[in-house]
């Protein structure tokens, strides 16, 4: 985009829906932290529309960085629940699920979030935890940019054989796929698990960007996901110059 000038052409495609809001539900909760309230706003207005149960919690450092914030209160009454950080209102993630779990409809409650990588992990942890159905947790990411700094890394199949650089600039899969190899994948966000791969060695520290792995299974380090994983150093400066090598298997 930092190439376009003023009379550049584009040619774009129609918007994707890849988050959809389910029917039927007895209640609704959605949980937007930040801009993830672009993604939740119209759920709000739909789930109004169908005179739903739903409540829609809007989280932020500060009213000012709120999108859309007075917009909602005045559409959404009070189905809206804010919380801000710099207000002393900050979201209480455990008290929002212990609601869920102790209402009449918690089997068949659907919640959906999007916001920072951390507070859906907290929700994710709390539902877990408490036995809620797992297909009733939803949610959309923006990615994660990892535990690591972004560094370049080799990666070598043995069953093909095969090994490509994979450098700063470019994911594991494009990498892979620009090789000529050819790779099954779904949503490229870390979040379907149709990408992961048998991790057969790895000299470095594998940086697990998704949320698809359990964190028992990313501790093992035996599976990674290829569109968003990344290999790196891990604080080991004695081997600082030299690429760190992934050793994966294709299934």
């Amino acid at each position: 985009m930092h190439e376009l000038v003023v009379g550049s052409r584009l040619r774009v495609a129609g918007p994707l829906q890849n988050f959809p809001l389910g029917v039927g539900a007895s209640r609704y909760v959605l949980l937007a932290g930040g801009i993830g309230i672009t993604a939740l706003a119209a759920m709000a207005t739909a789930l109004r529309r169908r005179k739903a149960d739903y409540q829609l919690n809007f989280v932020g450092r500060t009213r000012g960085v709120m999108a859309y914030l007075d917009q909602l209160v005045l559409e959404h009454g009070e189905h809206v629940t804010v919380h801000v950080d710099d207000e002393d209102t900050s979201l209480d993630v455990k008290a929002l699920i212990d609601e869920v779990a102790g209402s009449s409809a918690a089997s068949d409650t659907e919640l959906y979030m999007c916001g920072p990588i951390g507070l859906m992990e907290a929700v994710k942890h709390e539902w877990t935890a408490r036995g809620l159905a797992l297909p009733n947790l939803r949610f959309e990411t923006f990615a994660n940019s990892g535990a690591w700094a972004t560094e370049a890394f080799r990666v070598s199949i043995p069953a093909l054989p095969l090994e490509v650089t994979v450098g700063t600039d470019v994911s594991l899969i494009d990498a892979l796929e620009d090789a000529g190899v050819e790779v099954m994948w779904g949503c490229r966000k870390g979040e379907c698990g149709l990408c992961s791969v048998r991790v057969l060695d790895c000299d470095g520290t594998i940086d697990h960007r998704d949320v698809f792995l359990s964190e028992s299974q990313k501790t093992t380090d035996t599976t990674l996901c290829l569109c968003v994983s990344r290999v790196a150093t891990g604080g080991d400066t004695t081997r600082s110059s030299e690429l760190r090598t992934l050793t994966i298997d294709l299934p």
